[in-house]
């Protein structure tokens, strides 16, 4: 490659640069290809791609079972290696591409879970969330998930200048660097509200807190990242519900769900969820149209019979 980089380092500055892959998916490509790399020449072997075949790639497969690995996560390794070895074969480093006839592990399809509205209601309500800073600032945050679907990395990344009170809009940067405005719930607009008057009087009072620009941050000053965001709402999911995963992903969920469950349309829950493609917003018409059914059996009177 020209400059000296090696596959792995060009691959991922190609999609830094030009697919524009967050800073997250770009660490689990990198360390998915060093597993492999490790995995096939050792700790300081050469890169030698040209001479990897199959064979080689399914043993790495069976190799991450061994490991028990989950199927989900294997697949998405087989993925990371497909388009490692498109680009080095576009790119004319290899002659064959390895990785073209192998196919995913079968998975079963899961649901995604969401909040019902009552728990929703109890999540939002409690009087923890009004009663200081760390209070304002959880109930905004977690209003964020719950009345716009925004993924975690854009809450984190969101600055004043995004957001619009008057206009009652957001500007999101989402995958990829694709902007995009997302319309905030009044009930939404008013919690700002009392949160930036909090974060106003707490940075007068903290004048060493110099991340003015950042519009969610730690009761420290410093803005939110990824990993703190997850803990809080784990933190205010965990009162009242136990479902496995209990992070904003699920709230994101909700959102969709009740959005396409009231009759929304489609094509607008992917354009606010920022999906690239609809395939993905179709996973919440499922969810809908299961709870359509279990409320079909409960009250129509052949119901049960169904």
């Amino acid at each position: 490659m020209s400059g000296g980089l090696n596959g792995i380092s060009a691959f991922v500055l190609h999609l830094k640069t030009e697919r524009r892959f967050s800073a997250h998916t770009l660490r689990a490509y990198s360390n998915d290809l060093e597993h492999f790399r490790v995995f096939l020449f050792g700790l300081e072997g050469a890169e030698t791609w040209n001479e990897v075949d199959s064979d080689e790639l399914r043993a790495y497969l069976i190799h991450l079972r061994h490991r028990h690995l989950a199927k989900t996560s294997i697949n998405r390794t087989l993925s990371t290696l497909r388009s490692f070895f498109k680009f080095l074969k576009r790119h004319k480093l290899i002659g064959i591409d390895p990785s073209k006839d192998l196919k995913n592990l079968k998975t079963p399809k899961r649901q995604p879970h969401f909040l019902t509205t009552s728990q929703a209601n109890s999540l939002l309500t409690d009087f923890k969330l009004e009663s200081d800073f760390d209070g304002l600032r959880d109930k905004s945050m977690l209003g964020c998930f719950l009345f716009t679907g925004m993924r975690r990395a854009e809450l984190v990344s969101i600055k004043i200048t995004d957001l619009s009170l008057e206009s009652g809009s957001l500007r999101v940067m989402g995958k990829r660097q694709k902007e995009r405005m997302l319309p905030l719930h009044p009930m939404l607009i008013d919690w700002l509200k009392v949160y930036l008057e909090a974060r106003a009087s707490f940075l007068f009072k903290h004048s060493g807190a110099a991340h003015e620009n950042h519009l969610f941050i730690t009761d420290k000053g410093k803005p939110c990242t990824g990993e703190w965001v997850y803990r809080q709402t784990k933190k205010h999911l965990s009162r009242i519900t136990q479902t496995d995963y209990r992070g904003p992903h699920l709230l994101r969920h909700t959102f969709a769900t009740w959005l396409l469950s009231q009759g929304a349309d489609i094509l607008a829950v992917k354009e606010m969820l920022g999906h690239a493609g609809l395939a993905a917003t179709q996973v919440y018409t499922h969810v809908s149209i299961e709870r359509l059914k279990a409320a079909y059996k409960l009250a129509h009177p052949q119901g049960k019979q169904g």
